[in-house]
């Protein structure tokens, strides 16, 4: 029969060694996940693959009764441009026999018009002034450029406008966003046009820009942010700055306080909502608050490898992190009693 150890340094020993084997334990643990993560970075999946089917999924669709929702239709169109007859067939599809007619329905659809490229030629009249004899040449309020010669082929405003649109609000390359163009519009062009188009939108923009900087100047309450960002394969820093009213961007090499400063000015004194980075603690002039989203998400990575009562406090800084959100939508909602 075996003894208990009667040291206490032995029975210190002993609680080590199994500390030591549970610690060894984890370790291994966490090593497989690394090597899992690792893996499937490298693997090549499905579009928004999930993993593996649920052995019982649940039926697709929503659900019938009362929790199906709002059940909606499309509306009849507003005007009729085209009316076209569908005839009953010579003979029934089914037999064979006979077909009577009992009534006229109706059906509507929407569809989109083949698009034609309009061409426009404009004849430009060029001159000389008489007294400075310097060159003159007109200008149509639907020409996007001056140039003549070698680049008299330009591309209209609503081209320009489409472009951009496809590339700057809904994400697509430059490649893709001509693609469409072409096949959807019959417009051809090229990335490096695309581009010229992107960068000569930009600059006019730059009034709009500079109020939108004024605004997040002048605003009481901001919520800066950044994140990585490339511009020719190097890495820069894309920053954020949300006001009520106006948000503002700054794509630079650095995400130090000189660029925060840039934006809002190094004696803001308005409210700044924002993660743990160093550099908006140095608004010496502001009121600070901590986004109470940065914590939740660090409270759930202490508690993925937090044991025993290391779970504590995490557990507690997090219930009352949503206690706090749950009376805040309450009181946005205007159910909060007092």
């Amino acid at each position: 029969m075996d003894q208990q150890p009667t040291d206490p340094r032995d029975a210190e020993l002993a609680r080590l060694r199994a500390r030591n084997g549970e610690l060894e334990a984890q370790v291994l643990t966490l090593l497989q996940l690394v090597e899992d993560l690792r893996r499937a970075g490298k693997r090549p999946h499905a579009p928004f693959s999930k993993g593996p089917p649920k052995p019982n999924p649940k039926p697709p669709g929503r659900k019938s009764g009362d929790d199906y929702g709002t059940k909606a239709f499309r509306s009849v169109p507003p005007r009729i441009d085209e009316t076209l007859d569908a005839p009953l067939p010579q003979a029934c599809p089914n037999c064979g026999g006979n077909v009577a007619q009992t009534h006229i329905a109706e059906q509507y659809q929407t569809e989109l018009p083949k698009i034609e490229p309009l061409y426009r030629k404009f004849n430009v009249a060029v001159g000389r002034c008489t007294c400075c004899r310097k060159r003159v040449q007109g200008r149509h309020a639907l020409q996007t450029s001056n140039a003549l010669g070698a680049a008299k082929s330009q591309i209209g405003s609503n081209a320009q406008a489409l472009a951009t649109r496809l590339n700057k609000h809904y994400g697509l390359s430059h490649g893709k966003a001509i693609g469409l163009l072409a096949e959807l519009c019959r417009v051809s062009l090229s990335r490096g046009a695309s581009a010229q188009i992107m960068l000569r939108a930009a600059q006019r923009c730059g009034s709009a820009y500079t109020e939108i900087q004024i605004a997040v100047r002048q605003s009481n309450y901001c919520v800066p942010d950044e994140t990585g960002w490339k511009v020719g394969g190097v890495l820069h820093w894309l920053h954020v700055f949300a006001t009520k009213m106006a948000t503002l961007y700054l794509i630079r090499p650095g995400r130090g306080f000189d660029v925060a400063a840039e934006a809002l000015g190094a004696d803001y004194s308005g409210t700044l909502v924002h993660d743990g980075w160093a550099a908006y603690d140095r608004f010496n002039n502001a009121r600070h608050g901590q986004c109470v989203t940065h914590l939740i998400r660090r409270c759930n990575h202490l508690l993925e490898t937090a044991t025993r009562g290391a779970v504590l406090f995490p557990r507690k800084v997090k219930a009352l992190l949503q206690e706090g959100l749950a009376v805040r939508d309450a009181r946005d909602a205007q159910t909060l009693s007092l």
